[in-house]
């Protein structure tokens, strides 16, 4: 397997790893808002850099889900769908993690965790796709 392609394939398992963790959350300690939050935030954000290393795009210490979709919105096959879903992302892979700001209204913990799933719908299959030609390239 192409090193670019192993690498992709840990963030994309990471980014599960979150997944899971939002969804048991959600299911067991519904109360658990912020932390349900944050969970899905960083599922989004590793979806998302998953598919900017397919795409060899450098993205750095990057945790805004609107600036790292920038990133790949003047790509042919972008999904304008992105822009709207990742908006209501922002704060929560810092802000949720201090109780000063934990007081602040979240949205409802399953309507984020349904916002993931569909960014996650959106990118696997690109990355699916970048996948394919990054193991055809090194046969």
């Amino acid at each position: 397997m192409n090193r670019t392609a192993e690498l992709v394939e840990k963030w994309i398992a990471k980014a599960e790893r979150d997944f899971v963790t939002a969804s048991t959350i959600l299911d067991k300690i519904p109360d658990f808002d912020d932390v349900i939050c944050y969970h899905c935030q960083q599922a989004a954000e590793k979806y998302i850099k998953a598919y900017l290393i397919c795409l060899n795009i450098d993205f750095g210490k990057i945790h805004s889900l609107t600036e790292l979709v920038k990133k790949i919105s003047n790509r042919p096959d972008y999904d304008k769908r992105l822009n709207g879903l990742v908006e209501g992302y922002e704060g929560f892979a810092v802000d949720v993690r201090y109780p000063e700001i934990i007081d602040k209204a979240l949205p409802k913990p399953d309507e984020v965790l349904m916002t993931t799933i569909k960014i996650k719908e959106i990118l696997l299959p690109l990355i699916r796709i970048e996948l394919k030609k990054l193991n055809e390239s090194t046969k």
